[in-house]
């Protein structure tokens, strides 16, 4: 089977773009981390179902609402450092 010239020259280029747009496809893992919110609704749930008692959900939320948001976690400074 015999392509012309132009076909199978559009036929690469077709396929070297697709293959480059691959690598700009964001694959979900399935696996959301859940904002502050969400984790402090779920501790307030363990709570009124008897998971954990007042005091551990009053110490738990405090962690929360202390620990570093995801971006703060990472220090960046070394960036503009140089």
């Amino acid at each position: 089977m015999s392509f012309n010239r132009p076909a199978r020259i559009l036929g690469l280029l077709l396929l070297a773009l697709a293959l480059n747009l691959s690598g700009c496809v964001r694959v979900d893992t399935g696996s959301p981390v859940p904002t502050l919110g969400e984790q402090i609704l779920d501790l307030a749930k363990a709570r009124e179902r008897g998971v954990i008692s007042d005091d551990e959900f009053a110490r738990l939320r405090v962690e929360l609402l202390q620990s570093p948001t995801e971006t703060e976690a990472y220090d960046t400074s070394w960036v503009y450092a140089y």
